[in-house]
């Protein structure tokens, strides 16, 4: 039933197969709830969410406990898992707005057609081309604090499906703005 109050119907009702995707994403938490240590678990989150995006990279960031540092915890990259050595960025984010936006404003933010001339990308890594998509989730604690990031990035334009849906292959999350 579609409600306020339980939007997962409408969600995965703007998916081209959304059977197919639920079964996915219901695969990757089965494998997510197996996994024991920090690490792991870590590392099985940006493969995943690169795997349901359909994305090259998927990355995912934790602010310390003083939240004055925002850590690269890991990093899916081109079907490889890369973890970073402590890579850490102060607490003013000045070089990178996009991140900023996400962590101070507790909003998620797609962009279907990222341009780098715009918007810093200097916490994406290298590619043989310009980043052209880009999802930022903020993770919140059960107190709605943000506690880090998710990113997933493409050097493809998504194809839009429906107007506002720049992600096909993964649903947009509540609260979330599109540019």
């Amino acid at each position: 039933m579609n409600s306020p109050d339980n939007p997962t119907p409408q969600m995965f009702a703007q998916l081209p197969q959304p059977l197919h995707f639920a079964e996915a994403l219901l695969e990757r938490f089965t494998a997510l709830s197996l996994l024991r240590s920090p690490s792991a678990l870590c590392s099985g989150l940006v493969q995943a969410c690169a795997e349901l995006s359909n994305g090259a990279l998927s990355q995912f960031y934790l602010l310390d406990a003083t939240q004055t540092r925002l850590s690269l915890c890991a990093q899916w990259y081109q079907g490889q898992l890369h973890l970073p050595d402590s890579i850490s960025v102060p607490s003013d984010y000045s070089d990178m707005h996009l991140l900023q936006y996400c962590l101070c404003q507790n909003r998620a933010l797609v962009m279907s057609n990222l341009d780098a001339n715009l918007h810093s990308t200097a916490f994406l890594p290298e590619s043989d081309g310009p980043w052209r998509s880009l999802m930022c989730l903020p993770l919140t604690d059960a107190q709605q604090h943000v506690r880090g990031l998710l990113v997933t990035a493409s050097p493809q334009q998504q194809q839009q499906h429906r107007p506002h849906q720049p992600w096909p292959t993964l649903p947009r999350p509540a609260g979330s703005i599109s540019v």
